[in-house]
């Protein structure tokens, strides 16, 4: 395997990992009784994944990740 191979399931490992983490957490949490901080604005009840800010930065931080490998991948590829 080359080195983008690598990086590339290495990335895709830790992006599954934190989302599953996140998502088992946010269930946990969920299903705990007592009182919350507080009130959850309604959009964000009704969309409690897309609107999760921590979802969120998985998706950019994986976008971006897979952007500058292949942008790497591009640029080296491409001078060798």
């Amino acid at each position: 395997m080359d080195l983008l191979t690598i990086l590339l399931l290495v990335i895709a490992g830790v992006s599954i990992i934190g989302v599953i983490m996140t998502y088992a957490l946010g269930k946990e949490q969920k299903a705990r009784k007592g009182p919350n901080d507080s009130g959850v604005p309604q959009p964000i009840a009704k969309h409690k994944v897309a609107l999760n800010p921590v979802f969120m930065a998985y998706i950019l931080f994986t976008i971006i990740i897979v952007a500058v490998i292949a942008i790497a991948a591009t640029y080296w590829g491409a001078t060798q």
